[in-house]
């Protein structure tokens, strides 16, 4: 049975917790990586010029894109850029072969592909198929925002729409593709403020888990879209995690099920 929602219903989308928080506090410190920063009115700034340079490159309404690469402020931006255009992206694991990585896109039918460099050079000169272009975040991505005129509005999106499009480990068989709603990881969200108690505005995160996978993505996003501070590392290093514990005041952080990261630790 399908229910009509009123005509005042605004549909929640992940992009408007960041926007939210940048209405509270738009020079406060979203992320950091390394020597780099983003305030919340940097990010709320290079989400929609990211937008906008998505929307220059003529892919079809909510076709699906992708990314493949490592851990970053970029990779956010480009996942929320994306998210409030209603393109959904496949967050593909940047350490799989050349040829698992080209299966996977394909199978995503991404028209858009955003690489870092490393991933870049696997696959220079490698044809995929659907994929109008791909665009390397270190060496492209400043430039051609520069480049780039600003979109108008946005368009609508509505929850039950894909947000991401995480990528199975294909234990039985190839690699499959999740399809995650806004609606759904939204209300992952709130729940995991809920239950973890660690996820305000006065909370400070580090982010370590790889991006590509639900809990490295929704881990890193959680801090941010409760107006929240998140420090993004490259990997797990237990002296680097113990020092920035230390010396940036983290609340929390999570590791996965893996035992051998907490004897790291203790």
């Amino acid at each position: 049975m399908s229910i009509e929602l009123p005509s005042t219903y605004k549909h929640t989308n992940i992009s408007d917790g960041v926007r939210s928080a940048c209405l509270k506090n738009p020079s406060k410190i979203a992320y950091k990586h390394g020597k780099n920063t983003r305030t919340y009115s940097e990010l709320t700034q290079r989400i929609d010029s990211i937008s906008s340079l998505i929307s220059s490159f003529g892919i079809l309404s909510k076709s699906n894109i992708a990314i493949v690469a490592s851990n970053s402020i970029e990779y956010m931006e480009i996942v929320l850029a994306a998210s409030q255009l209603g393109h959904p992206i496949a967050t593909v694991n940047p350490k799989l072969t050349i040829k698992e990585i080209v299966s996977i896109c394909e199978d995503a039918q991404a028209s858009l592909i955003f690489v870092d460099q490393k991933v870049s050079s696997l696959l220079e000169g490698i044809h995929i198929d659907g994929a109008q272009r791909k665009i390397n975040i270190e060496n492209e991505l400043s430039n051609l925002i520069d480049h780039s005129s600003q979109m108008g509005g946005l368009p609508a999106i509505d929850e039950k729409e894909t947000f991401t499009i995480p990528y199975t480990s294909g234990t039985t068989g190839k690699p499959k593709g999740v399809l995650v709603p806004h609606r759904s990881r939204a209300l992952t969200l709130y729940g995991m403020a809920d239950a973890y108690g660690c996820f305000s505005s006065d909370d400070r995160f580090l982010s370590i888990a790889p991006m590509c996978h639900g809990a490295g993505m929704i881990f890193s996003l959680a801090p941010i879209f409760f107006g929240g501070y998140a420090e993004i590392m490259d990997d797990f290093n237990p002296e680097l995690v113990m020092k920035t514990i230390e010396e940036e005041n983290i609340t929390g952080f999570f590791l996965g099920f893996q035992p051998i990261f907490m004897g790291c630790l203790a």
